[in-house]
């Protein structure tokens, strides 16, 4: 009868590392699908946000233009992690995006009037103030802000105006 009893212990305990084996099989998969997709899709929404942050500025640019000259316009955006660059040239808004697998794209939108020509490197995330002037024959972006940590790398913040060193 003890034999009986071993036999039926050893056979619940194979089948029991059976079942453990084929959810690892399973999960182990499953985990790195949705590891590649939930990146590829922060990617897709950080695109998509910088896409809406650049229509915002282009059209608050193009108010500005037609409402003549020192007119500005506050606009309250909110950045997304994984922008590399934005760069104001000539009529154009050049957003550079990285994404978590390394891949860099740029996102460009035109206005109907030229920008002051700068340069941003390493936008800051979360929520900023941009303030959009007209100059007369053109627009300038700039970056609000209360202490120099608000600006971004290179820049400190005077008379409530991120600048260059």
């Amino acid at each position: 009868m003890e034999v009986i009893f071993i036999f039926k212990r050893s056979q619940v305990a194979t089948e029991y590392l059976v079942i453990v084996g084929l959810v690892l099989v399973l999960l182990i998969p499953l985990t790195i699908l949705y590891a590649k997709y939930s990146a590829e899709s922060s990617y897709a929404v950080t695109a998509a946000k910088v896409d809406s942050i650049s229509n915002e500025i282009v059209a608050a640019a193009n108010q500005v233009n037609v409402y003549g000259t020192d007119t500005q316009v506050k606009l309250r955006l909110s950045f997304p992690d994984g922008i590399q660059q934005l760069q104001f040239l000539n009529n154009e808004i050049i957003f550079t995006i990285r994404g978590k697998s390394g891949e860099v794209s740029e996102i460009v939108k035109v206005a109907d009037i030229n920008f002051q020509s700068g340069t941003y490197s390493q936008i800051l995330p979360g929520s900023r103030d941009v303030i959009v002037k007209s100059l007369g024959t053109t627009v300038d972006v700039q970056f609000a802000c209360k202490t120099s940590a608000d600006c971004n790398l290179g820049q400190t913040c005077r008379n409530s105006i991120c600048g260059s060193t």
